[in-house]
């Protein structure tokens, strides 16, 4: 987990990289937590484009 403070607040933020069915493309999960919690409190899920080396 990473800290981050915000709004006077202290965060912890998680990010998982994962593959998916679809070649050159891959799946990030980000869940942000204040520090200490156990449940996350905002949930994003993105997907991002492999691109070649040009």
């Amino acid at each position: 987990m990473a800290p981050g403070r915000e709004g006077g607040r202290q965060w912890r933020w998680t990010e998982t990289v994962a593959a998916t069915p679809m070649p050159g493309f891959r799946r990030i999960d980000i869940d942000v937590r204040r520090t200490g919690g156990r449940r996350p409190l905002a949930h994003l899920v993105g997907f991002l484009r492999k691109v070649p080396p040009s």
